[in-house]
């Protein structure tokens, strides 16, 4: 996972500006390694914004946020207004309603995206806010749903509560939250401005394959755009295997000519992203890719084991000392479902919060919070506390 930093230029301007205007600071957590569907989706993001990253775009993947813990995929910082931004994303159907503070949920091909998730995104936001009220406005953040199908149980269950329209191929805005929210749907937006995304869509051709490979000759050296083929490679290593995309002469002369070939046996091996199959491509000229796909296994794993112990190690430390995740988890849910309804609804009568801090019952307080962020009223809350 990669963190997009700020540059030099525009750190100091911001630390001239630190006493006229506090900084509002996520937390980057990289403790997992994602899948290769959200690796891929990422960086296909990371691709679509281009050069705006860094200069206008701040961009966070696996953000950690207090409510259970829950990690958002992909968090987009606007450093630059988005009238200021270039044509192609100021325009695009995705970030074109973009704020300050722009919160991505994904859901890969194989995973049903829920209207729990929903509520939970709508939550996260709530609480982000109410932790940081005094920096900025609610009207600041916008939360986003991705999926790859279009999720008809979410949708008309949202509906029940709110107002969905389709406003364009692919997007979906949801009318009434208390934040702005947006459903994207990848098989319905358009070939043109989605090229990307397009491709993680369950399955690719061999044509298709090949034209993503000549589409950005001049990223041969661009690490987003290494990633992001190498998670396709292993996406897609079953069609790989069983001959649907065949990995011939001409595909491999392709990832010569678009310096490719190198740089993700590299990355496969160091990684272990795409389990031999980068260097099943190297060597499949001559040895075929079985034999390539068994050695890259191999080193990948071997590889893996070794820098897992290591980075696990000192990860886990650090972490275990700075989060303290065992400790205080019933309290921290409780001032949760307190926030929420003082956001919310403003005042939350002493004698409610009473009846809330004496429980106890850890799934209990995880119902209440669902509660907490969807009730019309403090009323409808008391009835169900009880």
């Amino acid at each position: 996972m990669i963190k997009k930093k700020i540059d030099k230029k525009k750190k100091n301007a911001d630390s001239t500006n630190e006493s006229t205007k506090e900084s509002v600071v996520i937390n980057d957590s990289r403790e997992d390694k994602p899948s290769n569907w959200h690796l891929a989706w990422r960086h296909a993001m990371l691709l679509m914004l281009g050069d705006t990253i860094n200069n206008d775009v701040m961009v966070q993947t696996e953000v950690e946020f207090p409510v259970n813990y829950h990690r958002i995929d992909l968090v987009i910082t606007l450093l630059t207004p988005l009238e200021k931004l270039p044509i192609e994303i100021k325009n695009h159907e995705i970030f074109r309603s973009l704020r300050q503070y722009n919160l991505f949920e994904y859901k890969s091909l194989d995973v049903t995206i829920r209207y729990a998730d929903f509520t939970k995104l709508t939550g996260i936001g709530c609480l982000y806010y109410s932790q940081n009220f005094d920096k900025i406005s609610d009207d600041d953040i916008t939360l986003t749903m991705v999926s790859t199908n279009y999720p008809a149980d979410m949708i008309n269950k949202i509906k029940e509560k709110f107002q969905v329209d389709n406003v364009e191929a692919g997007v979906y805005v949801v009318r009434g939250n208390i934040l702005f929210t947006q459903i994207i749907v990848i098989k319905e937006l358009s070939d043109e401005n989605n090229k990307w995304l397009k491709s993680l869509q369950g399955n690719i051709t061999t044509e298709q394959f090949s034209a993503l490979l000549k589409e950005k000759k001049e990223l041969q050296n661009d690490e987003n755009f290494l990633t992001f083929i190498s998670a396709v490679i292993d996406i897609y290593r079953p069609q790989i295997e069983k001959g649907d995309i065949k990995m011939n002469k001409k595909l491999v002369e392709i990832f010569k000519n678009a310096g490719l070939l190198d740089s993700i046996i590299e990355d496969a091996i160091a990684q272990g992203v795409s389990q031999g199959i980068s260097q099943g491509i190297s060597q499949g000229i001559s040895q075929g890719i079985s034999q390539g796909i068994s050695q890259g296994i191999s080193q990948g794993i071997l590889q893996g084991i070794s820098q897992g112990i290591s980075q696990g190690r000192s990860q886990g430390m650090s972490q275990g000392i700075s989060q303290g995740r065992s400790q205080g988890m019933v309290d921290s849910k409780k001032d949760d479902i307190v926030r929420s309804l003082s956001v919310r609804f403003k005042n939350t009568p002493k004698s409610l919060q009473k009846k809330i801090t004496r429980i106890k019952d850890l799934n209990r307080l995880n119902e209440l919070i669902d509660v907490a962020l969807t009730c019309s009223s403090v009323d409808e809350f008391a009835a169900a506390l009880g």
